[in-house]
C-alpha cells in the first residue's frame, strides 16, 4: 500500500445459474463466485449522488456509488469486468458498473451492494 493508494481490494465473478425448471435458490452468494484478482492496492473515492430507486418514495436513500482508481502496474487492463464483485479490506462489497482502463490504470465505477 502507499499514501496514494491506501486500500486493498479482491474481484470475484459471479457465476451463472444453472438447472432447467424448478430449481433451488440460484441467487448470488459467495460461494458461486469465482475468484479473479486479490490484494490489489486502490484508492476508492465517492461520487457526488448514487442512482435514485426506480420508486421514486419521497424517504427513499440513494445507493452510493464510488470511482476506484488502480494503478496500471497492480492490475493487467481486461481482467475487471462488468458486474464482478468487489471487495474491500473492510467488509465492503462493492458491483462493478462500468470498468475503464487507459495509460494510467483502471478507474472503475462501483455500486455499494446492499445485504
Amino acid at each position: 500500500m502507499s499514501f496514494v493508494y491506501p486500500r486493498l481490494v479482491s474481484f470475484r465473478r459471479p457465476g451463472a445459474q444453472t438447472g432447467i425448471g424448478k430449481v433451488a435458490y440460484g441467487g448470488e452468494t459467495a460461494a458461486s463466485e469465482t475468484p479473479v484478482a486479490s490484494n490489489v492496492r486502490c484508492s476508492i473515492q465517492a461520487q457526488r449522488e448514487g442512482p435514485h430507486n426506480s420508486v421514486g418514495l419521497p424517504g427513499d436513500a440513494l445507493r452510493p456509488m464510488y470511482y476506484v482508481y488502480i494503478p496500471r502496474d497492480a492490475l493487467d487492463a481486461g481482467v475487471v469486468q462488468e458486474r464482478d464483485v468487489m471487495l474491500d479490506e473492510r467488509g465492503g462489497r462493492y458491483q462493478v458498473v462500468t470498468p475503464y482502463w487507459d495509460s494510467m490504470g483502471h478507474r472503475l465505477s462501483v455500486q455499494s451492494l446492499e445485504v
